[in-house]
């Protein structure tokens, strides 16, 4: 089966088409270097497949225990830059602000509430958001590249998200 995005996988890649497609973002420490190249690499025509009968065990956890503050930080940091690498400039400046407007509002309530009141965790979401605007500048070379390799516009690329039929 194939996917466009195929999240949270180990996957095999070959080292040229690694290279063609910039390879790991660098501004991606933790969680989500994975969905950020398969995504792009979608946007660049290939396809990602799944081999749902192959067994891989990777020891899930392994970096962070449980669900630390910093684990929400990380998480959410990576996936505000994945949308900033991949998604065209039309699109940011519509899909952005709501990330960011969802990030401190709804992400911030859940927080609240699945943590019993444990600041903590806010205050990570809240870092997570003014990291990444201070990021923006060292992303842009990154972007410029993304931008440069993709064959498929935006829609199309929701197309194929929504529709994991091959």
């Amino acid at each position: 089966t194939w996917g466009a995005i195929i999240p949270w996988c180990p996957f095999f890649i070959t080292r040229e088409l690694f290279l063609q497609s910039g390879g790991f973002c660098e501004n991606i420490f933790l969680y989500g270097d994975d969905t950020d190249l398969s995504w792009r690499l979608v946007l660049m025509g290939k396809r990602n497949y799944s081999a749902p009968d192959i067994h891989l065990y990777h020891y899930v956890g392994g970096t962070m225990e449980g669900l630390p503050p910093q684990k929400i930080y990380y998480f959410l940091l990576s996936t505000s830059i994945a949308v900033f690498n991949n998604y065209s400039a039309g699109f940011l400046l519509v899909f952005l602000p709501l990330n960011i407007l969802f990030t401190l509002t709804a992400v911030q309530l859940g927080l609240v509430v699945f943590t019993r009141g444990n600041l903590a965790y806010n205050r990570a979401a809240c870092r997570a958001v003014v990291q990444f605007l201070r990021l923006i500048p060292a992303l842009i070379p990154f972007r410029r590249n993304v931008q440069r390799l993709r064959v498929l516009n935006d829609m199309a690329f929701l197309r194929a998200y929504l529709d994991l039929r091959p």
